[in-house]
This record gives C-alpha cells, structure tokens and sequence, in this order.
C-alpha cells in the first residue's frame, strides 16, 4: 500500500491558504514592469491629465480657503517652465525625500560592491545549527538596533 505524501505546508487547511495566497502575490509582483517604467508611465499620466484638465477648463478652488486656482497645461512652454522651475523646490520642501534617497544610495552601493549579500551570508554561516525557521522569520523582521547583542536560540 502507497503512503500517502503529506499536504505542502505540514497538512494544515491555513498553511495551504497562505502558499496560494503568496503565489498570487507573486505573480502580481512578476507582472510589474521595471520601477522606472512605472515612474515614467505616471509621469507621462500626470502631463497628460494636466492638459486634458486645462483643456477642458472650469475652475479649481483651494480647500479651505477657497482660492481659485488657474490649471496649467504641463505639456506648453509654460508648463515646461514651470516644471523646470519648481523641481528644486519640489525636492526640498519634502522633508523625507532626502533620507530616503541617501538610504537607496547606500543600499545600492552596498549590493553593488557585493557587502550586503557578504553579510547575508555570514548571518546564515553564524546561525547556531538548532535554529528553527521562525527565528529566520523573526530574524528577518525584527533585526538587532546597532550596538545591542543578544542571542537568539
């Protein structure tokens, strides 16, 4: 008589759920086009909402203090300016904007000259062998603060 193989996931009904679950998520993520495809996509959205919008016409009024606000056709020479213009002060009124570009610089240069995946592997390499897959999972999502020790199993 054949054995029976167990379920994927240990058997459970809820192991089998999340695997389908994180299937679809990855499909998803498969199907995305390069993040720079999607920023250039939504750029060419916005100029291209920017004159279907002046087209159009009507007034637009500022929540709060009612101030009616003159739409711009982004792809003029006017529109051009005022994008050129702006970028600057785009840039530096957003206040998170500068940390999160100086963390993908750093995350870059750190794949790019091969620390991060150095480092990955001597965390695994230095993982005491009895370690079960939750403390990987644990280890994952909640790291050590800079200047702590701790152990883990």
């Amino acid at each position: 008589m054949a054995r029976a193989r167990p379920a994927r996931g240990g058997g459970r009904a809820g192991s089998r759920v999340f695997d389908v679950l994180l299937r679809l998520i990855e499909r998803g993520g498969d199907a995305l086009p390069h993040p720079a495809t999607i920023f250039l996509v939504l750029a060419l959205a916005v100029l291209l909402a920017s004159a279907v919008a002046s087209w159009l016409g009507g007034p637009a009024a500022r929540p709060g203090t009612g101030e009616v606000i003159r739409l711009v056709n982004l792809l003029t020479v006017e529109g051009l300016h005022r994008i050129l213009d702006t970028t600057v002060i785009n840039f530096t009124s957003f206040a998170p904007l500068g940390t999160v570009l100086v963390a993908l610089l750093g995350i870059g240069v750190a794949e790019g000259s091969g620390l991060l995946a150095t480092f990955l592997r001597l965390l695994v390499l230095a993982a005491p062998a009895d370690c079960s897959p939750w403390w990987w999972r644990w280890r994952a999502c909640c790291p050590t603060p800079p200047g702590r020790s701790a152990t883990y199993c």
